[in-house]
């Protein structure tokens, strides 16, 4: 039987990079990605599929030609995707694990100004509502994985039947990075 892709998605800003690094240091393929800059000197873990099949960041055509862009990479046993929630409904026939990454409202909009994001606090509302449209969730804080607390991810885990190495979790989290961006 194939192994479940996963799905992640959040509102910008709210983590899902991080999050989407834990799952890429445990061996989940995310693709060719979008290059590490100031703001996520880490990396974003967004894949060149949802950025050029997309008109934009906001306005996806469709996920025609998934299987034909596996297939260029050698389809990858366990794959994941980072993308906006209105990515959804183009991934769902996947049958993916879905972890929707939450932080604080406030915390969201002062990090989009750091970081020079032009979008509305609305836009923290639209995402938001659009996640409580997705079925079947696993919801995280990744603020809580800057307290070395995982908790909340461990079930994605399990669902995807990829061991959960604390260590390199820890690893992998900079809190240092958490606080700037």
């Amino acid at each position: 039987m194939d192994k479940r892709p996963l799905f992640i998605t959040g509102a910008s800003r709210s983590g899902t990079s991080m999050t989407a690094g834990l799952f890429a240091q445990h061996g989940l393929w995310f693709g060719p990605c979008m290059q590490p800059s100031r703001i996520n000197p880490r990396g974003f873990f967004e894949c060149e599929f949802t950025k050029q099949k997309g008109a934009g960041f906001h306005s996806p055509r469709n996920a025609n030609g998934w299987g034909k862009w596996l297939q260029r990479y050698g389809n990858p046993e366990q794959w994941a995707v980072k993308a906006g929630p209105e990515w959804w409904p183009l991934f769902r026939e996947f049958e993916p694990v879905v972890v929707c990454c939450y932080r604080k409202r406030e915390a969201i909009i002062d990090s989009r100004e750091r970081a020079n994001f032009s979008m509305r606090p609305q836009a923290v509302d639209v995402a938001w509502k659009r996640m409580a449209d997705i079925p079947n969730t696993i919801d995280v804080w990744p603020d809580e994985f800057v307290s070395r607390d995982f908790s909340r991810i461990l079930p994605a885990f399990d669902a995807l039947g990829v061991p959960f190495d604390e260590d390199v979790a820890r690893e992998w989290i900079d809190p240092g990075l958490w606080t700037k961006g």
